[in-house]
């Protein structure tokens, strides 16, 4: 039984890889950034962050393991969180006209696991993980606005 759970949670893992490469994906991680002022677009990124929330909730709800998260698509959720926090609060206000918890808190509850993972394994401080994350914003925001 432990190994049927297993190799579902990979095969959901595998769909979510095929979905966060598709061509699709690729635009709208292009799109998701103003690379020459190295910040999010609020009027594109929120097809990234739906699909990073996406895959926060299966995380969850445990449809799929923070190993394979951090394996797949923690480099991108730390990074697309980290980078978007004033974005994220921003779309909150927008869409309720007052700030909104519930939105993408998934996401941001996952980027604090994830963060602390990353420090534990790496033997760091989380504050150091976030120094590297801001001295390394616009090769990330270059990488996905011109690549994606």
């Amino acid at each position: 039984m432990h190994l049927l759970v297993r190799q579902l949670a990979y095969g959901t893992v595998l769909e979510l890889d095929r979905e966060w490469n598709s061509r699709e994906m690729l635009k709208r991680r292009r799109d998701a950034w103003i690379v020459d002022k190295e910040t999010p677009n609020p009027e594109n990124v929120e097809g990234v962050l739906e699909f990073l929330e996406k895959v926060s909730t299966l995380e969850r709800d445990r449809y799929i393991l923070k190993e394979f998260v951090w394996d797949t698509f923690g480099w991108y959720i730390s990074r697309y969180f980290y980078y978007c926090r004033d974005t994220i609060k921003g779309l909150r206000t927008y869409w309720t006209g007052k700030t909104d918890p519930t939105l993408y808190c998934d996401l941001e509850q996952l980027y604090g696991r994830l963060i602390q993972f990353e420090a534990d394994k790496r033997n760091l401080e989380v504050s150091a993980i976030e120094e590297e994350y801001h001295n390394s914003k616009g090769k990330f925001i270059q990488a996905e606005g011109v690549g994606g």
